[in-house]
């Protein structure tokens, strides 16, 4: 692990980096939904985040959302509060919520001010997405 990190990198932050995989989805119990859980459209397919982007790996789909220049805000833990259930479907607990902006690009359906990911403990993540879905992504 090298310490010598830019500066611009808050505590926290270079958790979310490296290479992951969706290994759930979860989406809300109540209404219609355009995707279900653990959609095989999602389920597998794999992210590099890093700090110059945060992207898919090989296409896989309409969602080929590219952001570059990252920059992650860590967010008030209250901030995904709504999201619990589906958290708690991908057994994520006591998550700390990031929104992210993007220097150039797009990344998911939100703004920098609503919470994007969610570190967990363990150090799996969550990622709010599209048509409602909540991807768990574990390290490749």
């Amino acid at each position: 692990m090298n310490m010598d990190t830019p500066k611009r990198d808050q505590p926290g932050e270079s958790a979310l980096y490296g290479s992951w995989h969706v290994a759930g989805v979860a989406v809300s119990d109540s209404g219609v939904q355009a995707l279900e859980d653990n959609d095989p459209s999602f389920m597998g397919r794999r992210l590099s985040f890093n700090h110059d982007q945060l992207a898919w790996k090989a296409s896989a789909g309409s969602t080929e959302d590219v952001c570059k220049g990252p920059v992650f805000h860590k967010l008030p833990t209250i901030s995904g509060a709504e999201l619990e259930p589906q958290l708690h479907k991908l057994g994520i607990e006591k998550a700390v919520p990031y929104g992210v902006e993007c220097t150039s690009g797009s990344w998911g359906p939100l703004d920098k001010e609503s919470p994007v990911f969610f570190l967990a403990q363990n150090g799996s993540l969550a990622l709010s997405w599209y048509d409602g879905g909540m991807l768990k992504l574990v390290r490749d």
